[in-house]
């Protein structure tokens, strides 16, 4: 099988899940003269279908479309705006002081206060972290979106005494409380309260203008409590958001491991921008008038990305989740989150745009992945992998799913039905957890007893789909060791599930493949080449030969029914995985020397103990064991 990542036209930043037109190939395929559509996409499919019998799958992105989509300009509806989605005109505010802070840093004019735009020690991260107090946050004072007019509260409050108004019940039971009722428009100083409660709390015992007074004093107090907590409630998150400002520009700028992006610029700015801005850039005060005007505040959109630890269950973008408020969203800054609501009739142009893209998708490959399955809203998948089985019932499904719960996991599995779960030996730290990952997901365990010919059907893990690497994580070089290749994809291949790698790693390529900056070609396929041949790669190249042999000998163990595993840990770097058939009660045994540590930097055990296997052991060219 080969996976195609997305072949639809890219956004800005040319990543290939910043899709800016599900419904176009990309036209960088075609060429002068030559204009390619889906139906060459398909006949091609086909072709290595029937010729080399291969299947092709590629990716759904359900959850996003890039900014500068010219379908989400026409149909802002789609995305999560500051009209369809009011509560987030804060986190704007905040989006949009953060982007003026930043380009005063570029500009250097925080120079002669510590904060000069190459932040490059920890001291001038404490001063980043003061400015952020003083110079954005206190500045913004957001907690007026949660507060109350105190005086005009007070003032109706009066009015309703002087009416005659009195509770007619009995007192209430316990101690009531008042709270803020959001205006659900989100202006400063526009929530109230309830009245009626506030009439059973404060004016039992009015007989005059006195004791109105006193009434009135009272629920003043009261409402002054409430502004009260709501500061604090800012407060609190204004911290988790400066916490995260702080831990990204550490990670971006200081990490040894991480971008070093450099000086502060307007390109590479101090965080990512949360939401889109098609605008020319203007001052705070103006964009407070532009976020008044529904005609322009529908275009000022939400971007996605992914929150750490977060419940997959729960949108990070609906009503009640202050994710972007607290800047705890990693944010993909070139793509748009899209808003599909409960049902079609939420968002009619999007749900009839996306089911169509499914269909286009199903009808040319075999199998789809999906993208970020575990922030896709679960009845959007479902229904759009539904219309996808009405054009292909058997369409095969793998899923990227990082729930952290393997019962979670199942409830996606059996929802959309799912045929694979994307697992990675790469996310391994060490060979024994590796090992374990293909005890976990690669087979049954190896039984002493004779299987009966039926059992019952009890709960078992979800089907894997096993790579050595995905195609949007590092580089195992870079990571790892040149030497750890073959070892681990070798205790990969011996899992029975399905097994898979990403290009580049067969080769040895010393670096990771990006799919948002890599423009250069793949070297053509030729069994032929020499392996001095400029711009062909054949099987001399890299680990190729040793993969070939560990595929058909992974082949060979599916088709004889070798279902069950054993996972031996030798000693802290060597891994013996044993396939073994339940019928015949034959093993295939490979043993694999990890090197998970660079070379240069960390000894290896110079002797290992003996490891004795007994019975015959007959090993040809095609079912290997394999050491290093």
């Amino acid at each position: 099988m080969i996976h195609f990542t997305p072949l639809q036209k890219l956004g800005a930043s040319r990543s290939c899940y910043s899709i800016a037109d599900q419904l176009e190939l990309n036209p960088d395929f075609s060429s002068p003269g030559k204009n390619y559509t889906w139906m060459d996409v398909g006949n091609l499919t086909e072709k290595l279908k029937k010729e080399w019998s291969m299947l092709c799958i590629t990716d759904v992105v359900y959850n996003h479309t890039a900014a500068n989509s010219k379908w989400i300009r026409l149909h802002p509806e789609c995305g999560y705006n500051l009209v369809n989605s009011p509560y987030l005109k804060p986190a704007w505010l905040l989006d949009r002081a953060l982007w003026h802070f930043s380009c005063a840093v570029a500009d250097g004019k925080y120079s002669d206060s510590g904060l000069p735009p190459l932040i490059e020690n920890d001291k001038r991260i404490t001063i980043l972290q003061g400015l952020l107090w003083t110079e954005v946050f206190s500045q913004l004072k957001l907690w007026e979106f949660l507060q109350v007019n105190v005086e005009k509260n007070v003032e109706q409050f009066r009015k309703v005494l002087q009416a005659g108004n009195r509770p007619a019940g009995p007192e209430l039971e316990g101690k009531p409380k008042l709270k803020v009722i959001q205006d659900s428009q989100y202006r400063r100083f526009s929530n109230t309260v309830d009245m009626q409660l506030a009439l059973e709390m404060f004016g039992r015992h009015t007989n005059g203008p006195k004791s109105i007074q006193e009434c009135c004093d009272w629920f003043k107090m009261s409402l002054e409590e409430l502004n009260a907590e709501c500061y604090k409630e800012m407060h609190s998150h204004h911290e988790k958001a400066i916490n995260c400002i702080v831990g990204t520009v550490c990670y971006e700028r200081l990490a040894s491991h991480g971008p070093q992006l450099g000086p502060v610029t307007r390109t590479n700015p101090l965080v990512t921008r949360y939401f889109t801005f098609p605008f020319e850039d203007m001052t705070m005060e103006q964009e407070n008038q532009l976020m008044q005007n529904p005609n322009d505040a529908c275009h000022l959109l939400a971007h996605n990305g992914w929150v750490m630890a977060d419940d997959p269950l729960r949108n990070f973008a609906e009503p009640g989740c202050n994710v972007y408020l607290r800047r705890e969203l990693v944010c993909w800054g070139d793509s748009v989150k899209l808003r599909y609501g409960d049902k079609p009739e939420d968002c009619p142009y999007l749900w009839a745009y996306m089911k169509k893209y499914t269909e286009i998708t199903a009808k040319h490959f075999s199998g789809v992945r999906l993208d970020n399955c575990h922030s896709t809203p679960l009845h959007v998948a479902e229904a759009m992998l539904a219309a996808a089985r009405v054009v292909r019932p058997n369409l095969y499904v793998i899923a990227e799913l990082f729930t952290g719960s393997e019962q979670l996991d199942n409830l996606f599995v059996n929802r959309l039905g799912i045929t694979s779960l994307v697992r990675e030996a790469m996310s391994a730290g060490d060979s024994h957890e590796e090992g374990r990952l293909v005890y976990r997901f690669g087979g049954e365990p190896v039984g002493s007893f004779v299987q009966p010919n039926l059992r019952p059907l009890v709960p078992s893990v979800a089907h894997a789909m096993f790579l050595d690497v995905t195609h949007d994580n590092e580089c195992p070089i870079q990571v790892r060791s040149v030497f750890d290749a073959l070892a681990s994809t070798a205790i990969v291949s011996m899992a029975c599930c399905a097994s898979g790698s990403t290009r580049g790693y067969d080769e040895l390529v010393p670096q990771q493949i990006s799919v948002v900056k890599e423009e250069r070609l793949y070297p053509k396929w030729n069994p032929d080449a020499l392996p001095s041949s400029v711009g062909e790669v054949n099987l001399q190249t890299g680990i190729m030969a040793g993969k070939l042999a560990l595929n058909k000998l992974h082949q060979e163990l599916a088709e004889k029914g070798f279902t069950q595993v054993y996972v031996d840990q030798l000693d802290e770097d060597t891994v013996a995985v044993t396939r073994h058939c339940p019928s015949t009660h034959q093993s295939v045994l490979t043993v694999s020397r990890t090197a998970f540590k660079n070379l240069e930097t960390h000894q290896y055990r110079a002797h290992l103990a003996p490891m004795y296997i007994p019975g015959t052991n007959a090993f040809s060219a095609e079912c290997p064991l394999l050491s290093r």
